[in-house]
């Protein structure tokens, strides 16, 4: 019973992995018509690429931190104040 459940489970995350790529692909593709209607010779790169894509990795201030336990930290400060 549990591995028919762990079975179960596992071609639900699988499945739900696949609609997500699948809607990653169609707004990229909306994306591209986007600039392929504004006639932009620009091309796309990916987001990765992109100088903004993890800015906050450089952050003394979030240091060995997830963004959760910084959100917190965050919060729990201001609100002493």
């Amino acid at each position: 019973m549990v591995t028919l459940e762990r079975t179960s489970s596992a071609q639900r995350l699988v499945s739900d992995i696949d609609q997500l790529i699948n809607e990653m692909l169609d707004v990229r593709r909306r994306v591209a018509a986007l600039f392929e209607n504004q006639k932009q010779t620009k091309t796309l790169q990916s987001v990765r690429e992109n100088d903004w894509f993890g800015m906050w990795a450089e952050r003394e201030d979030m240091n060995g931190l997830s963004s959760c336990e910084w959100l917190t930290q965050q919060r729990s400060q201001q609100w002493r104040g």
